[in-house]
């Protein structure tokens, strides 16, 4: 659920806070901070960029957290990169806009290093020194409204 809509002074830093169940049952829950957000235009296409910032140690700490809360074996970058993944479904779904949308989850190299990501597996990674955990693309909709019209 996003929590925040634009600042006084424009900037529109989004703030997003998950609740996590498994079932009926909530086991967690957590704040992201979205990054930045712009317009691209190419051939007369528009496309909303906009993005999620997970790159302090502490969030992926946080976010590992809950991989032990569900008895996950996976390794820690696969457990990173499906946890991103859901996330970015959870906070579109129902997305309808008139423009494609493409949201974008980014960490640190820092940070995979500081939990114990490997240089060598963070090398699978796309995004070079932004390394990218999850990426979505949304095709915008005939129907949907424009977010500068409708909001987002």
């Amino acid at each position: 659920m996003r929590v925040q809509g634009p600042l006084p002074d424009g900037s529109d830093p989004a703030q997003y806070e998950l609740l996590l169940y498994r079932g009926e049952d909530r086991f967690g829950a957590m704040g992201l901070s979205g990054g930045s957000n712009r317009l691209a235009q190419e051939n007369g296409k528009r496309e909303w960029i906009d993005t999620i910032d997970m790159s302090h140690a502490v969030t992926l700490k946080h976010v590992l957290k809950f991989k032990k809360d569900l008895h996950s074996d996976e390794d820690d970058l696969s457990f990173l990169r499906r946890f991103s993944l859901a996330v970015l479904h959870t906070i579109t779904e129902g997305s309808r806009r008139l423009d494609d949308m493409c949201v974008i989850i980014f960490t640190s190299q820092a940070a995979l290093n500081e939990i114990g990501i490997s240089p060598s597996d963070q090398a699978l990674l796309p995004g070079g020194d932004t390394p990218i955990l999850a990426e979505l693309f949304i095709p915008g909709r005939p129907d949907g409204p424009r977010p500068d019209t409708a909001g987002r």
